[in-house]
C-alpha cells in the first residue's frame, strides 16, 4: 500500500489517477469543513487539490458570466406582428413596437424588422411613372420631360 501511494505522488508516473468531477466537487466541499485538511491527505497531493479548487471557482464564474437563455416567441405574438405589418404598411420597426408595448408585449426592434421582412416581402414595386403620370395628371400644368 505504502509504494502505492508513493507512486502516486511520484512526477515521472506515467498514468496518473482519474476522478470524477463530483468527488472532485465533495472534495472541495470537505476541504472547506476541515481546517486540518492537508494532514488527511494521501492519495492527493495538495497542489491537484487547490487546482480543483481553482477550476471549479474559474467554472462557477463562467456559468455566472453567461448571458440569459433568450426567451422563445410564441406563434401567437408572431402572428399578431406579422398583422400590423401587413395592415399597416407606413409603420415601421419603432411604430410596431410602440404599440405592442402598450399591449404588454416586449419585443426588440431588431426581432420586429425581421417579421416585417417577413411580412412585407410579397408586397408589389411601387407605382412607375407611367401609374404617376396618369394619377397626378389633372394637377400636373407643366413638365419638362428633356435632359439638360
Amino acid at each position: 500500500m505504502h509504494e502505492l501511494m508513493v507512486s502516486l505522488f511520484n512526477d515521472t508516473v506515467a498514468l496518473t489517477p482519474r476522478v470524477c468531477p463530483s468527488v472532485l466537487d465533495s472534495l472541495i466541499f470537505l476541504s472547506r469543513l476541515n481546517s486540518l485538511w492537508r494532514n488527511a491527505l494521501f492519495i492527493v497531493q495538495p497542489d491537484t487539490l487547490l487546482r480543483w479548487h481553482r477550476d471549479l471557482f474559474r467554472w462557477v464564474w463562467w456559468k455566472k458570466s453567461k448571458p440569459a437563455l433568450i426567451p422563445r416567441i410564441l406563434p401567437g405574438a408572431i402572428s399578431l406582428l406579422r398583422q400590423m405589418a401587413a395592415d399597416n404598411l407606413t409603420w415601421g420597426a419603432e411604430r410596431i413596437r410602440g404599440e405592442l408595448l402598450q399591449l404588454n408585449i416586449h419585443f426588440s426592434k431588431r426581432t420586429i424588422q425581421k417579421y416585417i421582412r417577413q411580412a412585407r416581402s410579397k408586397l408589389p414595386p411601387g407605382q412607375n411613372w407611367k401609374t404617376f403620370l396618369e394619377n397626378h395628371k389633372d394637377v400636373i400644368w407643366v413638365c419638362d420631360f428633356l435632359q439638360v
